[in-house]
């Protein structure tokens, strides 16, 4: 699992002030965690679990699940990771037609047969259907 770098993590917890609001403070961690699933692409690393993100944070699961609950539409942690891997599996699939299917699976975080049934969940066809649909 790729970790959030101390300096990320330090930013996060200075960006709370003190006084703040638990609202407040569950935004800050919500923003902070959003922008390092995201923009560190931790999303991608099909390892990812729920504890990583807590101890990245230092935050327990509770509190994650109470933060995705109010800040991600009320997607469980793997809901919330598996929206990121679909966008960029989509993405992906209309922008890489070079790449195959198993090597867009691993490159987002999702083993070949989990990124069908999920991208069919989501999409309702498979990414190869899809592909064949461009």
């Amino acid at each position: 699992m790729k970790r959030i770098n101390a300096h990320k993590k330090s930013q996060a917890v200075a960006g709370i002030k003190k006084g703040s609001t638990e609202a407040e403070i569950i935004a800050e961690l919500f923003r902070a965690i959003d922008s390092a699933i995201r923009i560190e692409r931790l999303y991608a690393d099909q390892y990812l679990q729920r504890q990583d993100i807590c101890d990245q944070f230092g935050i327990n699961r509770h509190k994650l699940n109470d933060i995705l609950a109010i800040h991600a539409n009320g997607q469980s942690f793997p809901q919330y990771i598996n929206s990121f891997r679909l966008a960029e599996a989509l993405k992906m699939l209309r922008e890489h037609p070079e790449m195959n299917v198993s090597a867009i699976a691993a490159a987002v975080g999702f083993t070949p047969a989990n990124l069908r049934e999920q991208f069919k969940q989501q999409y309702g066809v498979t990414p190869v259907a899809y592909r064949q649909e461009l």
